[in-house]
This record gives C-alpha cells, sequence and structure tokens, in this order.
C-alpha cells in the first residue's frame, strides 16, 4: 500500500494535505525469482562482511575500512566459491560495503552532546 499527498487543500483557514492510499498487487514471474535471487546474494555479501569486520576488529581493534573491504571482495568475486556474487553487480555490491562500513563509522564515532539530527 502506498500512501501520497496529491493535493494541498484550504479546509478551517489552515493548509492540510489529502490523502489518498492505494494498493498494488504484485504478481510472480520468472523476474521476480532472479531479484529474489539477486537480494539474498546481496544479503550474504553483507553478512559475509559483518563477520570480517568483527573478526578484523577482534584481532587489530579497529575496523577494515571501505577501500581494505572493496579490495577483499573483487579478491573474493574471482574466486570459485563466490563467483556467483557476480550476478549481483559490481556496483550494487560495492554499494553494500559501502553501506556497512557508513553504518560501522555512525556507530562508532562519538557525537556531540548538542547535535541534532
Amino acid at each position: 500500500m502506498a500512501t501520497y499527498y496529491p493535493a494541498i487543500c484550504l479546509r478551517k483557514g489552515r493548509l492540510s494535505q489529502l490523502r489518498r492510499t492505494l494498493k498494488y498487487r504484485l504478481y510472480r514471474s520468472r523476474h521476480d525469482r532472479v531479484l529474489v535471487g539477486r537480494i539474498e546474494y546481496a544479503c550474504e555479501i553483507w553478512n559475509h562482511f559483518v563477520a570480517l569486520t568483527r573478526r578484523y576488529y577482534r584481532r587489530y581493534g579497529t575496523d577494515p575500512g571501505y577501500d581494505k573491504m572493496q579490495k577483499h571482495l573483487t579478491k573474493l568475486k574471482k574466486q570459485r566459491r563466490f563467483e556467483h556474487w557476480n550476478e549481483v553487480g559490481s556496483q550494487a555490491a560495492q554499494m553494500v560495503v559501502r553501506h556497512l562500513d557508513l553504518s560501522y563509522r555512525r556507530t562508532s564515532t562519538p557525537r556531540p552532546v548538542n547535535a541534532r539530527g
């Protein structure tokens, strides 16, 4: 279900938005199976690099960083064991690693007390 606000109307001297709700139905197809497979491979990449980051942190006391993880990803995709990760696409796999690195950086850096957001 999707909710969007298409128009603004004037009600009792105030501006307010009209709310409409739409329903969509997705039918199963062969293309959906391919997309679900790619999403599962992206999840597998995410889980692999979470475990890798934890091991690296336990051993060295710091996270590996985006550059090292990206280099490691390209090495893994060349191995026969992980060649199914090539179905995800290089930019999508790099974005998975980038989002993981950003999430670790956001949780590990202390924020100032008066910071908003």
